[in-house]
């Protein structure tokens, strides 16, 4: 198996105070860098009333040939994301994923205890992930199948074959 192809980016996450007993804060992805800074995780970017912004850290993108078509797919949108999948962990999150494939993204949303948010993704990211497409995508045509006639007798009754 060969090495994943793709490219690591940075995760911006805030955490805003909704008022509530339980859960009394909420998590969201607000973007994604289009590569990981020096500055170290859980940074404070910025606080307002009831809300601080974080850098959560970085994060590797895989890219699959197997995925192109849905690459593509994303890349023609009318707002090409990333899909970012958190994970509550104690007083923070933990970054479980970041996704291109918008059907992977779209199938972590069935998990309970994850947080997934649709980001817009940074030019520099869609110009890697055309990059790849362009170099590793390869259009499948669909043929359709001709289903053998059936032989009918002069009633429009199937003919028996042999028992086998």
């Amino acid at each position: 198996m060969s090495d994943p192809a793709g490219f690591t980016v940075g995760v911006i996450v805030a955490r805003r105070s909704i008022g509530g007993a339980w859960p009394a804060e909420e998590w969201r992805a607000r973007a994604v860098l289009a590569a990981a800074p020096a500055t170290p995780p859980w940074t404070v970017l910025a606080e307002s009333e009831g809300e601080t912004t974080f850098y959560a850290g970085p994060a590797f993108v895989a890219l699959e040939r197997g995925s192109t078509p849905h690459y593509g797919d994303n890349l023609v949108g009318t707002v090409p994301s990333l899909w970012v999948v958190l994970q509550p962990d104690g007083d923070r999150v933990a970054i479980l994923d970041v996704t291109v494939d918008p059907y992977e993204g779209e199938g972590y949303m069935e998990g309970l205890d994850t947080i997934v948010e649709a980001v817009p993704m940074p030019l520099e990211v869609a110009a890697q992930v055309q990059d790849f497409y362009d170099r590793f995508h390869v259009e499948t045509v669909f043929v359709k199948r001709e289903r053998d006639k059936p032989e009918l007798d002069v009633f429009g009754r199937r003919q028996r074959g042999p028992a086998h």
